[in-house]
């Protein structure tokens, strides 16, 4: 089989999310993803988001258990979170601590699953305050390295010439940098 794409979308920066079904082991994920691994049975839903440019994964991670798993459709949030709809014949797959059912309950099972699809390292913090003017997303798409040149913040929905404060940090070290006409 390989992969099958089910469902594609662009957020607001023109980054590409798409789910899918694999059956392949090697099939790329992302360093810090949600699941880096082929889970067995015959397949696997996956996550994937590319850059805008289309070309490096920005975040890409396998879904299910032991059982086959199959990707249905998605939708993006404005901060581009992805809510997932999948079907399962995995008892083994992963669930969260307050999920509606957390058991496999014969045959096939639907499920949902929301992930933020981040870079290893970027975390959310907070959310837009009223002086914003509305909701804003702030889209990291790799971490940086040391050197490089092509980190970019970009941030969409903020009103022009808005002035933000960027917080990097490096362990305990913490230093914020201005960010002038977002």
């Amino acid at each position: 089989m390989g992969e099958r794409i089910c469902a594609l979308a662009l957020d607001s920066q023109g980054a590409a999310t798409t789910i899918g079904s694999t059956n392949s082991s090697n099939f790329p994920t992302t360093p810090g993803a949600f699941d880096t691994s082929f889970n067995g049975g015959s397949i696997d839903a996956f996550v994937t988001k590319l850059a805008p440019s289309g070309s490096s994964l920005v975040y890409s991670t396998f879904l299910g258990g032991t059982g086959a798993d199959a990707a249905g459709a998605f939708v993006l949030d404005a901060q581009g979170a992805a809510t997932i709809l999948l079907s399962t014949t995995s008892a083994t797959l992963p669930t969260t601590p307050n999920a509606f059912d957390r058991t496999f309950n014969g045959n096939t099972d639907a499920f949902v699953a929301c992930l933020d699809m981040l870079p290893t390292g970027v975390v959310r913090y907070g959310k837009s305050t009223a002086a914003c003017q509305g909701p804003m997303a702030i889209d990291v798409t790799r971490m940086p390295q040391s050197g490089d040149s092509k980190f970019t913040v970009t941030c969409a929905q903020a009103p022009p010439n808005t002035t933000g404060f960027l917080l990097l940090g490096a362990g305990q070290h913490l230093r914020g940098l201005p960010i002038l006409g977002m």
